[in-house]
């Protein structure tokens, strides 16, 4: 191709200068001096161009593949790039969730703290155990939960031989709705929560009763063991009949279950453990206490 075009230019030159002789021998014109020096002008061009030399095959083949080596590298700096950014944004993540559970760690803390201080009224009554592992194989913190009332005075005691609330059943579901709502809302992400319920009874017993507790089904417990532990809870079963004063603690716990259970703000589900009366005849044995198990986020 470049051959041809190269013959054509050079025709076309030898043709204006030729015209430019005749121009100027017959003419005498200006017109055949510029007509010339084109001539001129292409024909020194050709001349150039017949100098420089024509790519090969095998040197057209060469750069073809050079130019796709290049590309293949580019390509692949380019993924490694992407890649590079992708890791980088993952870890940025990473970063960013460890500071934010972090800050939401410590401002449980706090919160914690203030839910835990006496001089604060609340519709309910929070204080911290002593112990790690009040059921077996949940090592953390556990907190005891009393409710009261909306003013904050007091716990709900139940009535002597009775295992019912019958007159305070909104007060209830209201002082436990406050807790979830308070308390076991913000729990940060990645912590294990639990909530556990047992009743309490004084040594006063009562005639027996043949009908109490069937509205619960089968129930089950966790049992204290002789570690100080409460274990793995029982197989689920109705309460036995004759109901007498021994399962007086775990109506009350059953019943305070599914009292706060139908609450909108319950938080999960709610085990029962199980309690023996107490030996003591005091009123301040007659109230259910719900325990709040906490571990931290690892």
């Amino acid at each position: 191709m470049r051959e041809l075009v190269v013959v054509w230019v050079d025709a076309l030159g030898i043709l204006l200068i030729v015209l430019a002789l005749w121009v100027m021998g017959y003419r005498r014109s200006t017109t055949g001096v510029v007509i010339g020096t084109v001539g001129v002008i292409l024909i020194s061009a050709l001349a150039v161009m017949r100098g420089l030399p024509s790519p090969t095959r095998q040197e057209m083949a060469t750069n073809t593949a050079r130019l796709e080596r290049e590309k293949v590298k580019l390509e692949s700096d380019l993924k490694r790039t992407e890649g590079e950014l992708t890791s980088a944004e993952q870890r940025h993540q990473q970063e960013l969730g460890a500071i934010r559970v972090g800050f939401e760690t410590k401002l449980f803390e706090r919160q914690l703290a203030a839910f835990v201080e006496p001089s604060i009224r609340r519709s309910y009554i929070m204080t911290e155990y002593k112990e790690d592992e009040l059921v077996e194989g949940l090592k953390g913190r556990y907190f005891s939960v009393k409710l009261r009332n909306a003013r904050g005075e007091g716990t709900f005691i139940f009535d002597k031989k009775l295992y019912r609330l019958a007159e305070h059943e909104a007060e209830v579901r209201a002082a436990y709705s406050n807790f979830a709502s308070e308390v076991l809302s913000v729990v940060p992400q990645g912590w294990s929560k639990k909530v556990f319920v047992r009743g309490g009874a004084d040594a006063e017993g009562f005639a027996t009763s043949e009908v109490w507790g069937a509205e619960f089904g089968k129930v089950s417990f966790r049992r204290l063991g002789g570690n100080g532990k409460y274990g793995a809870a029982d197989d689920p079963a109705a309460f036995d009949l004759p109901v007498t004063n021994d399962a007086l603690p775990q109506l009350r716990a059953a019943y305070l279950r599914a009292l706060v259970e139908t609450s909108a703000r319950a938080a999960g589900p709610i085990e029962l453990l199980h309690q023996p009366p107490s030996t003591a005849p005091t009123s301040d044995q007659r109230v259910g206490e719900f325990i709040l198990y906490l571990k931290g986020g690892d």
